[in-house]
């Protein structure tokens, strides 16, 4: 291969990596998986997700209690039966 050829297909992987298209043409990368939005009710979490795959553990932070739910792919942070942080892995 030319190198010339190379160069403009290394640009063309390297603009296609960091297009939105790539979480459309590849469902299974994690950006393109969805997870609740900040502020979400623990109900339309639930409604959207399903229930918890590894149960719900719980943390109290002075006043506060923090909900941790475990999806699989991502986990929430719920305060005060609202998302406070969704994170995937």
């Amino acid at each position: 291969m030319k190198p010339a050829t190379c160069r403009t297909l290394l640009a063309a992987v390297a603009l296609l990596a960091t297009s939105s298209a790539l979480g459309a043409s590849f469902p299974h990368t994690p950006e393109a998986r969805p997870v609740p939005a900040v502020g979400t009710t623990q109900a339309m979490v639930v409604e959207q997700f399903g229930q918890p795959t590894s149960g719900i553990a719980s943390q109290l932070f002075g006043a506060t209690r923090i909900d941790v739910w475990d999806f699989g792919t991502f986990r929430v942070f719920m305060r005060d039966g609202k998302v406070l942080e969704s994170r995937r892995w």
